[in-house]
């Protein structure tokens, strides 16, 4: 973890708040199952757009509004297939875990920076989902999601989960026990 990240997360401590683990998500493109929906719909609308495109282009006339009408049709198929995946890539190498003796801390963002504290005391519940390589994510709290949407699914570019996460974390099961112990001990020292 870079100097910059470390004082940033030391500036959310508390007076006698020690820190126990920091960490970060796995670095690069990852494709989910969660993405495999939202990659066949832009698949299908990229498709359409480019037919609609191809047509349009086949005119000895091209109809200028039917080309300025399809770029941003054009953009938000390219951002359903590629770009969200890059822009998930960017957006992970930027966010930082950390677990104390009180709280979980999630800092992420480069040019405004955003802080998210989840208290140990007051975690409604949590939950592991662990790959075969021992890594994984760590959902901080319920699940609130319906209609079989994956509850810690979110849209690429917002600033949001449905849930909080500890997403694609090395040693998963080693933060997730430690997590509980730490929350076990903040209920046993009352």
């Amino acid at each position: 973890m870079d100097f910059d990240i470390q004082q940033k997360i030391n500036a959310q401590l508390n007076p006698g708040e020690r820190i126990l683990w920091t960490g970060h998500p796995r670095g690069g493109l990852v494709f989910r199952g969660s993405d495999i929906p939202f990659t066949l719909f832009g698949i299908i609308w990229l498709s359409f757009v480019l037919t609609a495109a191809f047509n349009a282009l086949t005119f000895e006339e091209i109809p200028i509004p039917v080309l300025v009408v399809l770029v941003p049709f054009l953009a938000i198929g390219l951002y359903i297939v590629l770009f969200r995946f890059l822009h998930d890539a960017w957006r992970r190498s930027r966010t930082y875990y950390s677990l104390t003796d009180r709280r979980v801390i999630i800092v992420t963002g480069w040019f405004k920076l955003e802080v998210m504290s989840l208290s140990l005391r007051t975690l409604p519940g949590m939950s592991l989902s662990e790959k075969s390589d021992g890594s994984g994510t760590i959902q901080l709290g319920t699940s609130r999601s319906g209609f079989g949407w994956p509850s810690s699914m979110y849209w690429p570019g917002t600033s949001s989960r449905i849930v909080p996460s500890l997403e694609l974390v090395q040693d998963v099961r080693s933060v997730y026990n430690q997590i509980l112990q730490t929350h076990e001990r903040g209920f046993q020292g009352n």
